[in-house]
């Protein structure tokens, strides 16, 4: 059977489901399989790739918008024999699957799911929803869908519809530094020994909840002025956000970075993460944090969660969604009372090699 392979993504913007996927775009390449990764769209802040290597095909479509990357999609899927092809993010696993369907199911195609869709289609009007919905229905159960935790398989099943053929995979990541991201070695932010930071990445928008951890933040200052909170990412709220820091005069402690390609010299900086996001997929930023021995704090339950802190033995959640509980918990991060999960543990977990074989085996029993 072919050692080649297709994954196909949105864009190269600096996100945790793009980073999933370059994980295991490395992790194939790893193991002598070839790959072309489709890239339908550019984004003003993208992943910078390692092109060299000899078994790496980057194909970029260069559309506006992913229902314009149909056609090319389809030529691409007939001409070649993929082993397998996988793609992430609801839309355009509508569109590859389409494009599959065009070549009528030439190939194993894997859809891989990255948020609870039942939290996610309530911010579409009915129309849009009913569409997505009927469109997923007719297409997902022609393919095999990628859940990252048992939670959002249930959700997709109890709340949108059931799924005839699945596989449950956490996010692969790679312990060591995937060298296929090219990572730049400066910043200009500069760490100061005599304080302290809490760190947060994630998008600016609503889902990340970070005007409740601004407005909350002040009861940290007061009890500790040396304590310093890091934003990173960008967003449509940043003004809205930068406005709030400005209002409560916190300006000189706390900051929002935007995207960095380093994020590694963040991790290794900083003494606590603190997760103020409402809902979550599978939080790959929570799992690089744990990789890079970082506590964890979450305000609240997530999906996934459990699984990277091991049935909550590690980390801390908060009781409720207060300043009060917040500061009780920063404390207790600061004086090294939050414990990490174990290097062990996440490796076993979230091993790339295990997904792409779990794949692998599921095609070879067919």
């Amino acid at each position: 059977m072919t050692k080649k392979i297709c994954l196909v993504i949105s864009s190269l913007n600096q996100g945790g489901s793009e980073k999933v996927m370059l994980n295991f775009t490395k992790i194939l390449i790893s193991l002598n399989f070839f790959v072309d990764l489709v890239v339908i769209k550019n984004a003003k802040n993208e992943y910078i790739l390692n092109e060299n290597y000899k078994n790496l095909k980057i194909i970029r479509l260069n559309k506006k918008n992913s229902i314009s990357s149909i056609l090319i999609l389809t030529r691409l899927f007939f001409t070649n024999n993929y082993k397998f092809i996988i793609s992430s993010l609801m839309h355009i696993n509508i569109i590859t699957s389409i494009c599959n369907f065009l070549v009528f199911q030439k190939h194993y195609l894997f859809l891989r799911e990255t948020n609870i869709q039942s939290i996610n289609l309530k911010s579409l009007n009915v129309f849009k929803r009913i569409i997505i919905i009927l469109l997923s229905k007719f297409f997902y159960n022609r393919n095999i869908v990628i859940f990252p935790t048992e939670l959002m398989y249930n959700d997709f099943k109890n709340k949108i519809f059931n799924i005839n053929k699945y596989l449950i995979l956490p996010n692969p990541y790679i312990a060591k530094n995937n060298d296929l991201i090219l990572k730049a070695e400066n910043t200009n932010f500069c760490f100061d020994n005599k304080k302290k930071y809490l760190l947060n990445i994630g998008s600016l928008e609503n889902k990340k909840n970070h005007s409740f951890l601004i407005n909350n933040f002040f009861k940290i200052y007061q009890y500790n002025k040396n304590i310093i909170l890091l934003i990173i990412g960008e967003g449509s709220l940043k003004k809205k956000l930068q406005n709030q820091i400005k209002k409560l005069q916190l300006d000189n402690n706390i900051f929002l970075i935007g995207s960095i390609s380093n994020i590694e010299y963040f991790y290794q900086n900083s003494s606590l993460y603190v997760c103020s996001s409402k809902w979550e997929g599978l939080s790959n930023v929570l799992i690089e944090a744990s990789f890079n021995n970082l506590p964890i704090v979450s305000v609240h339950k997530l999906s996934g969660l459990d699984l990277i802190l091991n049935n909550y033995k590690y980390g801390l959640i908060l009781n409720s969604a207060s300043s009060q509980d917040l500061l009780h918990a920063v404390k207790l991060g600061l004086n090294k009372k939050i414990k990490v999960p174990p290097i062990k543990y996440l490796k076993k977990t979230f091993d790339p090699k295990i997904s792409i074989n779990k794949i692998i085996s599921y095609i070879n029993e067919k």
